[in-house]
């Protein structure tokens, strides 16, 4: 019956979302007229499928030949405080749901906030629909279970266990990135200036260049995702989970 329960909770979720999905089109026609008129070069830059494919090589790593005697080996992978998926620092660590044992790895730029209210409602948490996008993500507020919530040995069992779904959703690379530059460098511009060109120059960047240059598609391609690669909103997806645990 549980494994029943999880294949539905899986199917939910994937109808819950779909209308997210909509929405994450990196623009629709009034933005384009909008974001041509304003800054033509991200247009152009945008429709550059050199660029493109320069994000997909520098964004993207390619996945080892996964078999099943990776999975049924006696030898199993242990949870360690330092693996992405548990190190409590950092925002890879995966939602864990134990009514209908799933664990949900969440990607930044694939309707994560939707997801967070979704999880939370699912963990009947009553404010799942009241906090804010900027609340709804932070660890520090109730209503979510982590896998560094547990114990390493807990979690390596969760990990492991044939029992436990795993669940990530994954979008193209090349709209993923276009994602994240209209909405950071152009929507949230003043932000950006603030908060990324500091840290581009604390990497050796040019902060000048990058007030000024940031809202160019080609100078967030080429310089921005390059000096700022970990940033959580277009590192790759694979990065965001030790090699290890893909099998499982």
């Amino acid at each position: 019956m549980k494994s029943l329960h999880s294949n539905l909770l899986i199917l939910l979720v994937i109808a819950s979302i779909s209308l997210s999905f909509n929405n994450l089109r990196p623009v629709n026609d009034k933005q384009t007229i909008l974001i041509s008129e304003a800054n033509p070069s991200v247009l152009d830059a945008s429709r550059r499928s050199d660029d493109f494919s320069t994000a997909s090589s520098n964004l993207r790593r390619k996945l080892p030949n996964f078999d099943d005697d990776s999975i049924s080996s006696n030898i199993s992978p242990e949870v360690l405080s330092s693996d992405l998926i548990y190190n409590k620092r950092r925002n890879t660590v995966p939602i864990v749901n134990e009514e209908y044992k799933v664990v949900f790895f969440q990607v930044a730029k694939v309707a994560t906030t939707e997801f967070f209210h979704f999880f939370r409602r699912l963990a009947n948490d009553d404010k799942w629909c009241s906090l804010i996008q900027t609340e709804v993500h932070k660890k520090d507020i109730p209503g979510l279970a982590y896998l560094s919530d547990y114990t390493p040995s807990e979690a390596t069992n969760i990990m492991t266990s044939s029992e436990w779904k795993k669940i990530i959703f994954v979008r193209h690379p090349k709209q993923r990135l276009l994602s994240a530059f209209l909405d950071k460098a152009v929507q949230n511009s003043d932000n950006f200036a603030q908060k990324y060109c500091a840290s581009y120059e604390r990497l050796g960047g040019d902060y000048d260049q990058c007030v000024e240059r940031h809202e160019h598609f080609d100078f967030f391609l080429h310089n921005i995702t390059t000096t700022l690669k970990d940033n959580v909103h277009w590192r790759s997806i694979y990065s965001r989970i030790d090699e290890k645990w893909w099998p499982y």
